[in-house]
C-alpha cells in the first residue's frame, strides 16, 4: 500500500463532493513519509514505522503528510511567481491553476482521455512540469483581477509551434461563498482547424459547459500547429465581477 508513488492508496478519500463538484483537486504522496518526531511523545511511539538512524524522525502517513507536502509545493510555486515572473502578490487562484496545470495524471483509474477522475482529481503534484518544463515547452501565468460580468468574454490568442508537447490550459477562480457554484465562468478553446474544446470535457467530446466547478482544464495531447483562441466566458455571474487566473503550458511562441 505504500511502495508505488503512482498509485492512490486504498484508504484515500474519493470524490465527488455531495454537490457533484470535482474533489479531490489534486493528490500527493501520503504513505510512509519520513517525518520529524517530537521528543515529547512516548519512547515507544514510532507512528507507522521507526527510522533506525535517528530517533528524531519516523515514518508517518495520511493527510498529515500529503497536506504539508502540497502546501510546501504551493509555497515554492508562490516564490517562483514572485521571483521569476515578477507577480508581487499571486492570488490563491493562480497558485491553484499552476499546480493543477502541472499535475501528473496517474494511469489506471479512468480512460486516458479523461481530464479528471474521482480518485485523483486532476492528478498528482508535479512541480517540475510547471516550473521547469523541458524546452521548448513553456508556461504562462495570467491574472485577470478586473474580472468579468455576465455576458462578457475575455480572450487571448496563443501560437502553438509543435505537436510534440501537449497543450494544457487551466482556469481557476475564488467563487463567491455558497453551497454550490455561484459565479459560473466557462473555458472554451478554438483551434486553427476550427475545432472547439470546453473545460473539463474529454478531447473529442461534444461541446458541453461545466456548470458545477470553479476549476476547468482543457488538455490536448497532440495540438494542431497554429493560432488558438482562449475564451473565458461570463456565463452567469450574479455576484460579480468575477476575477480569475489562467495558466497554459505547451510549445508556445
Amino acid at each position: 500500500m505504500a511502495d508505488n508513488p503512482d498509485q492512490v492508496v486504498a484508504f484515500s478519500s474519493r470524490g465527488p463532493a455531495k454537490n457533484n463538484r470535482i474533489k479531490p483537486d489534486i493528490v500527493a504522496p501520503g504513505t510512509f513519509i519520513l517525518s520529524t518526531r517530537s521528543t515529547m511523545i512516548a519512547p515507544n511511539n514510532m507512528a507507522w514505522e521507526a527510522f533506525p538512524p535517528s530517533k528524531m524522525y519516523f515514518f508517518m502517513g495520511g493527510t498529515s503528510m500529503a497536506t504539508p507536502l502540497t502546501s510546501g509545493a504551493a509555497a515554492i510555486v508562490r516564490e517562483y511567481l514572485r521571483k521569476y515572473k515578477k507577480i508581487k502578490k499571486p492570488t490563491a487562484a493562480l497558485l491553484k491553476a499552476a499546480m493543477i496545470t502541472g499535475a501528473k495524471r496517474l494511469q489506471g483509474y479512468a480512460p486516458d482521455s479523461s481530464i479528471f477522475d474521482i480518485h485523483q482529481g486532476y492528478g498528482r503534484v508535479n512541480l517540475d512540469a510547471i516550473l521547469l518544463p523541458a524546452k521548448p515547452v513553456s508556461a504562462e501565468f495570467i491574472e485577470v483581477k478586473k474580472g468579468i460580468k455576465t455576458g462578457e468574454v475575455w480572450s487571448i490568442e496563443i501560437n502553438i509551434m509543435s505537436d510534440d508537447a501537449p497543450l494544457r490550459i487551466c482556469i481557476a477562480y475564488s467563487d463567491y461563498p455558497g453551497s454550490s457554484l455561484v459565479n459560473n465562468l466557462n473555458l472554451v478553446l478554438s483551434s486553427p482547424d476550427g475545432k472547439r474544446y470546453a473545460g473539463n470535457q474529454p478531447e473529442g467530446a461534444p461541446l458541453s459547459m461545466d456548470t458545477n466547478n470553479n476549476v476547468e482544464v482543457i488538455h490536448i495531447k497532440k495540438p494542431v500547429i497554429g493560432k488558438y483562441r482562449i475564451d473565458v466566458i461570463g456565463s452567469n455571474i450574479p455576484k460579480g465581477p468575477q476575477d480569475f487566473a489562467l495558466v497554459y503550458l505547451g510549445h508556445i511562441k
